[in-house]
């Protein structure tokens, strides 16, 4: 390997990418695996929209509450090694979550699961920062964004129509098979890292550091976009598809999880936007991003408006 870090085109760079794509996929598959199974969730624990609302929610907040000790993990026993065993917990934990017998003690279960799902955005990116020469970078980056992004839209069209036709529960199973085959190509896939150095510093230096990264206003700025953004997003998607399940649509689950192809752009556009931030800076490319998201957003409510109305007619 370079001084520089692993070269694109060599094995060990492609088997990098490799298994963060499949990491990626592993995570967010579990992640979101109950979002298109909303409806049934309701119906089956006898809860509103916005208690089975819970089951994504619960899960994101463990996870964003995770990133944190994973990184201090991480930094003391190394980025592969703490995915590895952040993602086989949250196996685990999904497992537990549908044998739960009562609707809380689900919703603790996707809590715990999400903290430990949070070791793998906390890491993914150092570890391969660390890896790869610098120039290629912001283009590994966006293959492992690519693999998240998969990762949901494989969650949510695998879990939704399984259970549509044999229950939430097995829904939910079927993705939890799905991330372990995942985990396993990760960890045969993924090299052995070359440039980590373990830093055990105290609990206490890893708060003063957030602390420091907090107190910036440029930082500040997009947490405060990722909070807004990804809050959006997720919220979103929960009541969509109790939206298409009630009248005058009245669709099928299997038939509403479609509506989670539209990730698949994010899949082609995540290693270009690294492309391009790389060539032209991330600030342009990351107000551009912004600007085309919300065009989205307009043009998907005349979308809805219009179905509507012309569905009353």
């Amino acid at each position: 390997m370079s001084s520089d870090g692993l070269q694109p085109g060599s094995s060990p760079y492609r088997r990098l990418l490799l298994a963060l794509f499949f990491v990626g996929v592993a995570t967010f598959a579990q992640l979101y695996s109950p979002q298109g199974l909303l409806p049934l969730i309701a119906v089956d624990q006898d809860v509103s929209a916005d208690q089975a609302a819970l089951m994504v929610s619960m899960a994101t907040l463990g996870l964003a509450l995770g990133v944190i000790p994973w990184s201090y993990i991480g930094d003391a026993y190394g980025r592969k090694n703490a995915m590895v065993w952040a993602v086989a917990l949250a196996c685990l934990f999904a497992v537990l979550t549908v044998i739960m017998p009562t609707f809380p003690l689900a919703l603790m279960m996707r809590f715990v699961e999400g903290f430990m799902l949070g070791g793998v955005p906390a890491l993914a990116v150092a570890y391969l920062s660390e890896e790869v020469s610098p120039r290629a970078a912001a283009v590994a980056a966006g293959t492992y964004i690519s693999g998240t992004t998969v990762g949901g839209l494989s969650g949510r069209i695998l879990a939704a129509p399984v259970g549509d036709e044999i229950g939430w529960k097995p829904g939910m199973l079927a993705v939890t098979v799905l991330a372990v085959g995942c985990v396993v190509v990760f960890v045969l896939a993924a090299p052995r890292a070359q440039s980590f150095t373990p830093r055990r510093s105290s609990f206490k230096q890893a708060v003063g550091q957030l602390l420091g990264n907090l107190r910036s206003p440029g930082l500040r700025v997009i947490y405060l976009q990722g909070f807004l953004t990804m809050g959006g997003f997720v919220a979103m998607y929960n009541f969509m598809a109790f939206h298409l399940a009630e009248p005058p649509f009245g669709l099928p689950l299997g038939l509403i999880s479609l509506i989670f192809l539209a990730y698949v752009a994010g899949t082609f556009s995540s290693p270009r936007a690294g492309a391009l931030a790389a060539r032209w800076g991330r600030k342009p490319v990351l107000i551009g991003g912004n600007v085309v998201m919300l065009c989205g957003v307009v043009c998907r409510w005349t979308c809805v408006i219009e179905g509507r109305f012309y569905s009353a007619r």
